[in-house]
């Protein structure tokens, strides 16, 4: 189940978001951490009186686990995980842009003794960072996790 502000967030919960696409999130599993990004919504191609369409559908966010075949694996071989969504964002360039300065600010390729994340993907114009269009976010767990992992420069 995913948390967000410290509550439980389901797809009723989504509904209250009329401008949300996806999402940055935490997972904690065994005292590590992994930060990464899902999309509430996806497209798949329906076909009706021979005319093929894209239409928007909600993705398996609610299941998600991660991408990270070593969390797929704990969860695999039992393990428990926390799943807490940070960030609630209104286009997949805002999920890219924020997942990625979140991870900058955490460092999180640098701390591999806290943080799973092996690999860092980026490629955002900056027309599609839109910062003012973010849906919402936890701020208090963002700020705490800076407090505990950005090393002070």
């Amino acid at each position: 189940m995913w948390s967000f502000k410290g509550q439980p967030f389901t797809s009723e919960h989504l509904a209250q978001y009329k401008s949300a696409f996806g999402f940055v999130y935490l997972i904690e599993c065994e005292g590590l951490l992994y930060v990464g990004q899902k999309l509430f919504y996806g497209t798949k191609t329906v076909t009706k009186n021979k005319v093929a369409k894209k239409v928007k559908c909600e993705s398996d966010w609610v299941r998600y686990v991660s991408s990270s075949e070593i969390i797929k694996e704990k969860v695999k071989s039992g393990a428990a995980i926390k799943k807490t969504i940070l960030y609630i964002t209104s286009c997949k360039g805002q999920s890219n842009y924020i997942e990625t300065r979140l991870q900058m600010d955490l460092r999180v390729l640098e701390q591999p003794q806290v943080f799973l994340n092996k690999i860092m993907n980026f490629r955002c114009h900056h027309t599609h960072v839109k910062l003012h269009t973010l849906v919402d976010s936890d701020e208090v767990t963002v700020n705490d996790l800076k407090s505990r992992y950005s090393p002070s420069n």
